[in-house]
């Protein structure tokens, strides 16, 4: 390999025992060959719960306009 190729591992990371293990593999690699290790990990946010006042619309506290809200005659 050249300077400026370098051998890389990407490793998951999601704080189980066996992402550990899987890191420290890595890391334990790249050292024998001189690479690097690119950790990734990846997460969503939790979705939101609400209760069942917020299933119920109340035209009266709503933020639309009031010509919105109308029915027609």
């Amino acid at each position: 390999m050249s300077g400026e190729d370098r051998f890389r591992i990407a490793v998951g990371v999601d704080g189980s025992a066996e992402s550990q293990i899987a890191l420290e593999w890595a890391v334990t690699e790249a050292r024998l060959r001189h690479g690097q290790v690119r950790a990734v990990t990846a997460w969503e946010y939790p979705p939101q719960t609400a209760g069942m006042e917020a299933m119920i619309w109340d035209p009266q506290s709503s933020s639309r306009p009031r010509e919105k809200c109308r029915r027609p005659p």
